[in-house]
């Protein structure tokens, strides 16, 4: 009897153990999901051959809507420039500082620092978040399967050399990034953020999102939709660079 007892005991082990490994098994490593990544968004060639990139679309945000256009060019610029009515506001970050002009904070361009120079950098990647990520001195980690708005997903965690901790939601049939999350502090307050990527379209080449939310403590507070996408645009450096006067 404590024989049979010592056998079904070892046979339920064996059976957790065997199930735990194909788990793990299953599970890609962050290096499988990025290369997977790449690959849907045109593969690694195609991505090394942009070098520049201007995304045109519309803003919607408490009832009103902005024509919005992000400028990219590498190694890490961006500039982007919204229209709201009666003026024009830029933020940018031309590799080394972030600046931004909004005509109804006075006349001249000012540095900015913080979550919104954090975002800028973040956003100035033209190969996205997780490429490159070991040369740059960050950590990616596989948290494990997820589901974004219904859709089965890998959840993956990414710790930058300052400290950021980001989370990218790779779809888990496409492998294209169906969600950003983040924990910020601003002014005082713990929010969470979360930006959520999808209809993805072709743009020579490219598989790139046609629509962008974006989710504060789990309600929505903008919507990007983008009608025009230009690959490779000739842009000079000064776009990117904070006038002096």
């Amino acid at each position: 009897m404590a024989r049979f007892r010592f056998e079904r005991v070892g046979v339920l082990a064996l059976a957790v153990a065997l199930s735990a490994a194909g788990a793990a098994a299953q599970t890609p490593s962050p290096d499988e999901l990025v290369a997977k990544n790449v690959e849907a968004h045109g593969g690694k060639e195609k991505l090394a051959s942009v070098q520049s990139l201007r995304i045109t679309g519309t803003l919607s945000s408490q009832g009103q809507q902005m024509t919005l256009t992000t400028t990219l060019k590498r190694p890490n610029k961006i500039r982007q420039e919204m229209n709201v009515p009666g003026a024009k506001l830029v933020h940018a970050y031309d590799g080394e500082k972030a600046w931004a002009l909004n005509p109804m904070m006075g006349p001249q361009p000012q540095v900015i620092e913080g979550l919104q120079a954090d975002t800028l950098k973040n956003q100035s990647m033209i190969d996205g978040l997780l490429v490159g990520y070991k040369e740059r001195g960050d950590k990616l980690d596989v948290v494990g399967p997820a589901t974004v708005e219904g859709r089965k997903a890998w959840e993956l965690k990414l710790t930058r050399g300052d400290g950021q901790v980001l989370r990218v939601f790779l779809d888990a049939e496409t492998y294209l990034e169906a969600q950003f999350a983040a924990s910020v502090n601003q002014d005082g307050m713990n929010l969470d953020v979360a930006t959520l990527m999808g209809d993805y379209q072709p743009a020579d080449g490219l598989m790139l999102a046609r629509k962008v939310r974006t989710r504060v403590n789990g309600q929505e507070v903008a919507t990007l939709n983008i009608s025009n996408i230009e690959v490779n645009v000739p842009v000079e450096d000064s776009e990117f660079q904070m006038p002096t006067n």
